[in-house]
């Protein structure tokens, strides 16, 4: 049995409709939950809390990088003061 191409590309666009209709069915099913947690107050707050908290390591991160560049490179100053000053001694 042989279909003619518009009987196929009919087939193939009332498939593609149904899969459409599906997912949008389920993208509106996924906005309400969605709408529906948020509006619940107890999630709110330990969203907040969460946000929060990952505000705060992220400073803390932030931190500690920092202080571990600056030692280092505190060092590094250090060593080539020296090297400066061994070499200042041996121009002389």
């Amino acid at each position: 049995m042989k279909l003619d191409t518009d009987e196929a590309l009919k087939i193939h666009i009332e498939g593609l409709q149904a899969t459409l209709t599906k997912r949008n069915a389920r993208i509106a099913e996924l906005e309400a939950k969605i709408v529906e947690i948020k509006d619940n107050p107890i999630v709110g707050a330990a969203e907040k809390k969460a946000y929060k908290k990952g505000w705060k390591d992220c400073a803390e991160h932030l931190m500690q990088t920092t202080q571990i560049a600056a030692r280092s490179l505190s060092e590094i100053r250090k060593d080539a003061f020296k090297i400066y000053l061994d070499g200042d001694k041996l121009s002389e």
